[in-house]
């Protein structure tokens, strides 16, 4: 066919879309040269001749009936023809290789990937070696933080957050339960370095 003008499918669709191109490449291309065809027979046919006089009309209602429903009819074949790709492409989608998320801006697109966890928005600790609590003992020790730094700063992460009052409010309820529960525990233990 054509092969010389569309690229190589990389798409499972890509095929069935090529056949409705191709199809619609072949009405257009034939519907054209009929047409110019058509224009440069009427060109000689109807030429200026001393013998003959212009014959004016206001037009042939049949005529102009047969050319109006004859695109109608290649229009709706078309439309069935390419109905079941149309289905397949927006209701068969099959399952993505990668998720991703795409953040839209006013001038630039932000397009985040998964990181080796698989998974989008993680620290991801199997590729940095590290987890939260490492994370957080290099910020303190960097910033010189004690316990009541740490504290503060894991509260203000939560006031900081973009849930609604009260899940924010329970929230805060969960961290400082879970904050008494540590001040427990290092009690028995070493306590953090302080500044």
């Amino acid at each position: 066919m054509l092969s010389w003008w569309l690229p190589e499918s990389v798409s499972t669709y890509g095929p069935d879309i090529d056949r409705l191109f191709y199809a619609i490449y072949y009405v257009t291309n034939a519907v054209f040269f009929a047409v110019q065809g058509t224009l440069i027979a009427f060109l000689f046919l109807y030429r200026h001749r001393d013998d003959r006089r212009a014959t004016y009309t206001h037009g042939n209602t049949t005529l102009e009936i047969v050319w109006t429903i004859i695109p109608a009819i290649i229009l709706i074949v078309l439309a069935f023809v390419s109905r079941e790709t149309w289905a397949n492409i927006k209701g068969r989608v099959p399952p993505g290789d990668v998720v991703l998320q795409v953040t839209a801006k006013q001038f630039n697109w932000e397009v985040a990937y998964p990181g080796p966890d698989g998974k989008l928005n993680t620290d991801d600790p199997q590729m940095f070696k590290t987890d939260i609590g490492h994370s957080y003992r290099t910020l303190f020790e960097a910033r010189g933080w004690g316990k009541e730094q740490a504290i503060q700063f894991s509260l203000n992460g939560v006031e900081a957050s973009w849930l609604g009052g009260p899940e924010r409010a329970s929230l805060r309820r969960e961290f400082e339960e879970e904050i008494r529960l540590l001040n427990q525990a290092f009690e028995t233990v070493a306590p953090l370095h302080h500044s």
